[in-house]
């Protein structure tokens, strides 16, 4: 049966005015800002209500908006199981706040214990790889290292916890003896993530920890051709330099 205009016009105000509860921007500091609003109408039963909310991010130097896909799966509500609040979240709108705090230009430090604890054992092991004659000159106690996030890191749930992927490229430069730089190697890190999710004083705390990296070789200025023996001491880099800057943010 048709429902009265006045009844009509009323649901209509009353949905705009659910619709425009949740309006708010989310300062990132530099990185720029999240916006996020109700998405839906919550959905109100008699065991709970959900509320559906989009989140778009806006990066602060391009104005570069994203948000997550229109074609997202639906999370479904999950069961309370005695607990009086549960919360679902996108894989999605993490990403976003993960492209948020990726470093957008390379990581550069000096391979100094000061700075890396396994600084010497990755300079003795890349010196183990490096032919003899090929850089007689080659400053061995200068070294530096460049560290490029590449695509952007991407969070995948499953049964047993949630996994981050992300891709690192690292480049160990050397100076010759009249002081220029010369790439000793580069190499490309395929790393996976442990993140595990808590809540403390009301805030979602994601924390990463390293479960894998696959290392692969790019290139050499010196003809290295095998990198596999530098696996511990390029893992300790990612836990002491990479990470933090991840972790410290979410």
């Amino acid at each position: 049966m048709p429902l009265c205009p006045i009844v009509v016009n009323v649901y209509d105000e009353v949905n705009l005015a659910w619709l425009n509860y949740v309006n708010v921007d989310f300062p990132l500091g530099a990185y720029g800002k999240l916006t996020y609003q109700l998405a839906a109408l919550p959905v109100i039963t008699s065991e709970y209500i959900g509320i559906d909310v989009s989140v778009a991010f806006q990066y602060e130097e391009s104005s570069i908006i994203v948000s997550p896909p229109v074609t997202d799966v639906p999370i479904a509500v999950p069961p309370l199981d005695n607990y009086v609040f549960c919360l679902a979240i996108s894989p999605p709108a993490i990403n976003i706040l993960l492209y948020a705090i990726a470093p957008k230009v390379p990581l550069e430090v000096s391979n100094s214990p000061a700075v890396f604890s396994k600084a010497e054992e990755l300079k003795d092991g890349l010196l183990a790889l490096v032919p003899s004659g090929v850089l007689p000159d080659l400053a061995t106690s200068d070294l530096s290292l460049e560290i490029t996030i590449g695509t952007s890191p991407t969070i995948a749930f499953s049964t047993t916890g949630a996994t981050v992927t992300l891709i690192a490229d690292i480049e160990i430069l050397g100076k010759r003896a009249d002081g220029s730089k010369v790439s000793v190697v580069a190499v490309r890190c395929n790393v996976s993530l442990k993140a595990t999710i808590d809540f403390v004083d009301d805030k979602v705390i994601l924390s990463l920890s390293l479960s894998k990296n696959v290392l692969g070789l790019i290139f050499s200025g010196v003809d290295i051709t095998d990198v596999s023996s530098l696996l511990s001491p390029i893992n300790e880099l990612v836990n002491e330099i990479v990470l933090p800057v991840f972790n410290g943010e979410l």
